[in-house]
Order: C-alpha cells, then structure tokens, then sequence
C-alpha cells in the first residue's frame, strides 16, 4: 500500500509540475481577460534597445526578459532587466529589478485590449530609500512582425523605468492558444487515468507490481506497434523514392530519342 502511495505522489508531483511550467508566464485579470507570453519567455535572445546618450560617445542600452533572466548579467547579477551605458572612458551598468519581485497588472483596466505589463521591482539602489524598478508595457500590435518591437524606453537615469514594448503577445489570448491547453489537458487526464486506474486495481482487484497498470497488454504492445508503423512508412516511402526514379528516367529517355 504505500509503494502504490508513492507512486500517486509521484504522478501527482508531475501533474502539478505540468501545471507550473505551462503557466509561468501567464496571466489572468481580475475580468478574465487571459495572456500568454510564453512565446516572449521562449525567445533565444534578450530584448534590447539603444539610445544616444546625448554625444560623444556616450549609448546607453536597455535590456529585458519575460518571465526569466536576460543573458548579460550587470555586475555578476541574474536579473530581467538592466540598463547599460558605453562611453570613450569605460562601461557600467544598472540592475532594475528581481524576478522574485514580479507582479502583472493590465495597462488599461477599463480596456483590457490595450495589453498587459510586468513590473521588476528590487533592482540597484537609487536613493537612500528606494531601488530601481522597471515597467514593461507589452501593448497590444497585431501590425508588428516577430515576438514584437521595443519602441522606447521612458524614465532614463530615475528610480522607475518603463519600457514600452508592441507585440501580438501583448493581445488577450484567443483560440490560437487552444492547441496548448488541450495537450496539457491531455497530459493531466493521462496522468489522472493512470494513477487512478492503479488505484482501483491494486485496492479493488488485489493486483501488486505491474499488473496494478491499466490495459497493460496495450501499453506493453505499444513499443512494437510504433516499431511497426515506422517500418511501414518507411518502405512506403522507398517505394515513392523508386517510382519516381524510374519516372524520371524514363521522362530523360524519351527526351533523348
């Protein structure tokens, strides 16, 4: 009984992982508008932006995350946003926020199409009582190619910074977003039929060890019928390869005569 404990653990453990990673980087308001900006958080390079500090030499450059790190680090310190300054002399640079200290919010309650913003608040110290934080306005552009365009960035040198950011992924999720909320669906009720189904064997029918697993015959055949159906596209598409061969060969004969 308490190894078929663990194993229900176990696959609950894993269903509230799959939970966890498909909705770190989502976001429902308090009307029910939904976001997803997983496709932000997957993108392989940072977002960034630069402007003219005023001349002679002087660029500063501003970068940011979503729902994780960027890759350059300012001061040896993970964070999802950081301003950076180039100059004749040297190079420095500014933490704005935590991503432990991240919080949504709509940038227009009273329109929620407008988009939603993340806030990395705890950055590097601004004064004696404050640290920098930084806003990020994902508005809402279904115009704007790629994940989206980093417009500008407002607040320069204060305590609070805002980044104004236009991207498709800034738009309330619709029925595009369906096809990754039915494989997680899928994935949970997989998981809920196998340990409820080893539960009902193993306490109902008396089984122990692997007979507890439900239609085991079928899953023990799986690995087969996969062997099998690869072999048979296979062949078949050897088979196309060869036709077309001889299609071909017979179209360059012809032409020869």
């Amino acid at each position: 009984q308490l190894k078929m404990q663990k194993l229900f653990i176990a696959a609950l453990v894993c269903s509230l992982s799959v939970v966890a990673i498909a909705d770190d980087c989502k976001y429902t308001a308090d009307d029910g508008t939904h976001f997803d900006l997983s496709a932000l958080r997957d993108s392989s390079t940072d977002f960034t932006k630069k402007t003219d500090g005023g001349g002679g030499g002087v660029v500063f450059s501003y970068a940011f995350a979503v729902c994780k790190n960027v890759q350059k680090e300012c001061q040896n310190i993970a964070s999802p946003a950081a301003e950076f300054l180039t100059t004749p002399i040297g190079e420095g640079c500014r933490v704005l926020g935590s991503l432990a200290k991240q919080t949504w919010k709509l940038i227009d309650p009273s329109n929620p199409k407008r988009g939603v913003q993340i806030k990395y608040a705890d950055g590097d110290p601004c004064d004696q009582s404050n640290k920098r934080s930084v806003t990020i306005l994902i508005e809402c552009n279904e115009q704007v190619s790629g994940l989206g365009e980093f417009k500008s960035v407002d607040g320069q040198g204060s305590c609070d910074y805002t980044y104004n950011f236009a991207s498709p992924y800034g738009c309330p999720a619709t029925s595009h977003h369906a096809g990754g909320y039915f494989l997680l669906f899928f994935v949970l009720a997989a998981l809920v039929y196998l340990a409820g189904g080893m539960i009902y064997r193993y306490k109902k029918l008396g089984l122990r060890g692997k007979e507890t697993i439900p239609h085991l015959e079928f899953w023990s055949e799986v690995p087969s019928l996969v062997k099998d159906g690869v072999q048979y596209s296979i062949s078949k598409t050897k088979q196309l390869v060869v036709t077309v061969k001889d299609k071909i060969q017979n179209r360059n004969q012809y032409q020869a005569i």
